[in-house]
């Protein structure tokens, strides 16, 4: 079992070091992208994936797709009305940007140099397909964003984009784009990203969006993965309302089963109410946890009871 585990670390390693490309949150990419749309998918052209042999020779051949977009809003730059973004659907480190036909879509692109096709800044970073409310709010949170840029007092400029993370922090919508910029280590996407400083930077909150965050944590009525980014930037010594609501919100997934999709999720909460508790018998099942839960499938039976005696444990408090 601990050489299983260690040959994961060695290759997660090499993936780290092979990642394409840095996480991109919506401050960098509105600094970044060429052109920002809100478009209509109107249709796709699928590129052909195949391999071909040939004798003792292989070939692997991969067309590019094709989005067909029709634009509905302008939010930067001067693109056509209709624009062709090419993407490789079978890309993989980070997924490949994502375009269905009759979705509305905000669109992050830079224009190809040799024709007049365009590509998704950062992959599936740069293309977020949206429902009316959520565009809504993306849109105004760009714009937003724009202006802040353009101020020239640079601790002007700082104290406004921090104000700005705190707005999209709040929003379930948006968290994501805010938790990146103010707390990168919470976001598992972090030990892909090459830009060291954003590890380093950090965020001085005032007392008042330390309460909003805080507002907007316990407003959660179920805690998932997402949202856990919270919790740093809002803890205090006495976390005694804190580790409250972390019991409460844990007590709500069913653990008859841990899925794959959960897996990341239930390795988060006992990572926060172990730190929070300092409880050794939490910090023991955790531990525990940890060695097994890369390998979900097979030590599923054993993750579930241990995600139990931690439940016990909680209720023993």
């Amino acid at each position: 079992m601990q050489y299983k585990y260690l040959i994961v670390m060695v290759f997660f390693h090499a993936l780290v070091n092979a990642y394409p490309i840095s996480p991109n949150a919506l401050r960098k990419l509105v600094s970044n992208s060429q052109v920002i749309v809100v478009a209509r998918v109107e249709a796709i052209d699928v590129g052909r994936s195949e391999v071909v042999e040939e004798g003792d020779s292989i070939e692997f051949i991969n067309e590019l797709s094709q989005a067909h977009l029709v634009v509905l809003d302008v939010i930067k730059g001067n693109p056509e009305s209709e624009l062709t973004v090419e993407f490789d659907k079978f890309v993989t480190c980070p997924a490949p940007a994502h375009y269905k036909e009759g979705t509305t879509v905000i669109a992050f692109l830079d224009k190809k140099t040799l024709d007049n096709t365009y590509v998704t800044h950062a992959r599936n970073y740069g293309s977020k397909t949206l429902d009316e409310d959520e565009l809504n709010i993306y849109v105004q949170r760009i714009k937003e964003i724009q202006q802040i840029l353009q101020i020239e007092d640079k601790k002007e400029q700082g104290q406004e984009t921090i104000e700005w993370l705190v707005k999209c922090a709040e929003n379930k919508v948006t968290r994501f784009e805010g938790l990146y910029d103010l707390n990168p280590e919470s976001e598992f996407m972090s030990y892909f990203d090459k830009n060291k400083h954003a590890f380093t930077q950090k965020y001085k909150l005032s007392k008042e969006q330390k309460q909003r965050l805080r507002n907007a944590l316990f407003s959660i009525e179920k805690l998932e993965y997402g949202d856990f980014g919270l919790i740093d930037l809002v803890k205090e010594d006495n976390g005694i309302e804190l580790i409250n609501f972390l019991v409460m919100q844990f007590k709500k997934y069913d653990f008859s089963q841990i899925t794959l999709e959960q897996i990341y999720t239930v390795k988060l909460y006992m990572q926060y109410l172990s730190l929070l508790t300092v409880n050794t018998q939490l910090m023991d099942i955790e531990d525990e946890f940890n060695k097994k839960y890369l390998f979900v499938d097979k030590e599923k039976e054993q993750l579930i009871t241990l995600t139990r005696e931690f439940l016990l444990v909680l209720d023993d408090l």
